[in-house]
């Protein structure tokens, strides 16, 4: 009961993310589904995650949005923090695409760029102060973008080949 849900999840993300997202939203959707009746609970936010980055792939950014929200009610419910930064960026950056106001979307970025610094999670930092770099280049705010970029992408002493740090 929870081990085939877990390889359905884990097997649909990565085939979503290699180009076949439209495919895979709903099946990944379903081994969530299948994977929370079964109980298990610790890594159903990073799943959310997953869900949320799998559908916005396919171009279904409300129920992206859901997920990532859904994922973040879930995170602090069950008080499993690990993946809290993303589903907080993936909820800003989705809060964008659906025609949001800006300034919650903003607010959705510097909790998530918080959350991971309160972690030290320079990878997850570094996810959350390139999209909230992005949206301050939009409002005209490059300055900002450029410093919070520059620190922590300044951090890094390792792994320039990955596609966070290119």
């Amino acid at each position: 009961q929870f081990w085939g849900p877990f390889a359905r999840i884990v097997h649909g993300y990565a085939l979503a993310v290699q180009g076949s997202a439209g495919e895979r939203a709903s099946e990944l959707a379903e081994a969530l589904a299948e994977f929370r009746a079964a109980g298990a609970g610790v890594p159903a936010p990073f799943f959310f995650g997953s869900l949320a980055e799998t559908l916005a792939l396919a171009q279904r950014f409300d129920d992206a949005l859901a997920a990532a929200c859904e994922g973040i009610s879930l995170a602090e419910t069950i008080d499993n923090r690990w993946w809290l930064a993303e589903l907080y960026r993936l909820k800003g950056t989705m809060r964008l695409r659906c025609s949001k106001p800006a300034e919650e979307a903003e607010a959705a970025l510097r909790h998530a760029i918080e959350l991971a610094r309160g972690q030290k999670a320079r990878s997850l930092e570094l996810r959350a102060v390139t999209s909230l770099s992005r949206l301050l280049r939009e409002q005209g705010k490059r300055d900002e973008a450029r410093r919070m970029l520059a620190e922590i992408y300044g951090w890094f002493t390792e792994g320039f080949d990955t596609k966070d740090l290119q």
